[in-house]
């Protein structure tokens, strides 16, 4: 771990600020001095105490834009810092939390957005409420996600509630996930099948394209050519065979000789 390097990407303000200090507090925790942002003993050293907030502090100033920066510029430890960036982005008000819970009432998964994509964007909303005190137990996490189904959803849905002990978000999940991709290989064996069936009938229909052609000069009106006669053919023509049996060869005129 001595050379093991983490990077996070810099908070600007306008990002998710409850997802960056998941990371953060995650970075922290990797180069040991997440504990700066409690407060610390009271029987620590005062040098220890000053060496570790200043490594915090630092650790999460480097983690800022220029933008965020210079607005917390002026916060000489870690926990200041920290609460000046939830009081600036991560506004409690009663304005904010109705918006916020109103958006999770009014959360649907519309049709052809994929199953991983629906679940990120509920728990971002999840997420955004926990960060302003609103909480719901896990049970209640699974109905709402459940409930932001499409109808098309509804038979699984009423198959999943029913005959159960216990529900939790992370099964209902789990669920969805498998669900998608079993939809998902099932699309891709119907597209090969039906590849596979086009490939047969256009074949057969190409035989059967060469077979009518083949009858239809079959069935066409023959003539011979000597009498011009549908009735016959050459081979069956009565002056064709005469020529034949007496060895008839014919003598060229005097007009051909001559030429």
């Amino acid at each position: 771990m001595t050379g093991a390097k983490f990077d996070i990407e810099k908070f600007d303000g306008t990002g998710d600020l409850g997802l960056w200090r998941i990371k953060m507090c995650a970075l922290l925790i990797q180069y040991g001095c997440e504990a700066a942002l409690e407060v610390l003993p009271a029987d620590m050293e005062a040098q220890m105490k000053a060496e570790l907030n200043k490594k915090t502090r630092s650790t999460v100033i480097l983690c800022l834009g220029n933008k965020v920066l210079r607005v917390v510029t002026g916060k000489t430890t870690a926990v200041r810092v920290w609460s000046k960036l939830e009081t600036l982005y991560m506004t409690k008000s009663l304005a904010n939390k109705l918006y916020l819970k109103k958006k999770s009432y009014t959360f649907y998964m519309p049709a052809g957005r994929k199953i991983f994509e629906h679940i990120d964007e509920f728990n971002k909303i999840i997420l955004d409420l926990a960060n302003i005190e609103v909480k719901f137990e896990d049970e209640d996490r699974a109905l709402l996600l459940l409930t932001y189904l499409p109808t098309s959803y509804e038979h699984f849905v009423d198959t999943l509630l029913y005959g159960r002990e216990a529900l939790t978000l992370e099964d209902v999940m789990a669920i969805l996930n498998s669900k998608e991709i079993k939809e998902s290989f099932k699309a891709k064996g119907d597209d090969g099948e039906g590849l596979y069936v086009r490939g047969r009938t256009d074949h057969r229909d190409s035989h059967q394209s060469r077979g009518k052609l083949r009858s239809k000069s079959r069935g066409g009106r023959l003539k011979c050519y000597i009498f011009q006669s549908d009735d016959h053919l050459k081979r069956n023509c009565p002056k064709n065979n005469r020529k034949k049996s007496t060895g008839y060869k014919p003598i060229p005129s005097w007009n051909n000789h001559q030429q």
